[in-house]
């Protein structure tokens, strides 16, 4: 969301920062994905096949993030 610069990111003292050469992967991933579609391009050892899937019945309302969502209550 380009929030801040990458310059200005605080650095984690219990994690080592990511190589640059692995940013640039990361950045060319994204750009590949962005371009061509969601999971284009991704790693194996995310599996190339999805076992699961949500069931739509369980989904919670979008209370939040939806005005038709929210529930309107009348007084009698």
């Amino acid at each position: 969301m380009n929030i801040t610069p990458e310059t200005s990111v605080q650095e984690n003292l219990f994690i080592e920062p990511v190589p640059a050469h692995q940013q640039q992967l990361m950045k060319t991933l994204d750009l590949i994905n962005h371009r061509f579609g969601r999971n284009t391009v991704k790693f194996a050892s995310s599996g190339v096949g999805q076992e699961w899937k949500m069931k739509q019945e369980h989904k919670s309302p979008s209370y939040t993030t939806r005005w038709n969502d929210i529930p309107v209550v009348k007084a009698i």
